[in-house]
């Protein structure tokens, strides 16, 4: 939406220019130069206020993203939203125990982990041991991951991290919908 109002600015801009030079036409050479002169400073001032607009769109757009948003979803479905991605082969199995990793917004330190022991506290909050099983130094919106699992039972048994934009460091843990089969995410921090 900006960009089509600053091109119409432009677009007024110029047609003004032209209008301008057209209506003095009939006035003397020294009388259509200055006024030509005074039309390309007014174009210029409107391109600077324009390229001014278009740098204050771009950086309120990348302020408004806080918050990235990671998803992890079975490979066919992630397929259906991104197709280019890197393979970690973790452990071997079938395209049906493959789930893809990406995002919308560049994060950083990017691991993904195996949890053993996994227990309940009285307050309800997950117990765990986790060992990592790889990190990478990036995960961007144009690159998915696609990782090997496969689930034994209802507990949560991977986890992943990573440095959002803002700076902080999230953590995930990934188990599989009793319901439906579906990939599930919880926050744990």
């Amino acid at each position: 939406m900006k960009k089509i109002t600053v091109s119409f600015i432009l677009c007024a801009a110029l047609m003004l220019s032209a209008c301008t030079v057209n209506i003095n036409t009939s006035e003397s050479e020294t009388e259509k130069t200055k006024d030509t002169s005074e039309t390309s400073e007014t174009v210029e001032t409107t391109t600077e206020e324009t390229q001014d607009t278009e740098t204050q769109a771009t950086d309120s757009q990348a302020s408004e993203i806080s918050a990235a948003n990671v998803v992890c979803q079975w490979r066919d479905e992630a397929l259906k939203v991104i197709t280019d991605y890197e393979w970690y082969a973790n452990e071997d199995g079938p395209s049906e125990s493959q789930v893809m990793f990406y995002t919308d917004a560049r994060v950083t330190d990017f691991s993904f982990y195996e949890i053993r022991n996994i227990s309940v506290d009285d307050s309800g909050k997950f117990i765990f041991d986790e060992m990592e099983i790889f990190t990478q130094p990036e995960l961007v919106p144009e690159n998915g991951l696609l990782v090997n699992i496969y689930f034994a039972g209802d507990l949560p048994e991977y986890a992943f991290s990573y440095v959002d934009v803002d700076g902080t460091t999230k953590t995930y843990l990934i188990s599989q919908s009793g319901n439906d089969g579906s990939i599930v995410t919880e926050a744990y921090n």
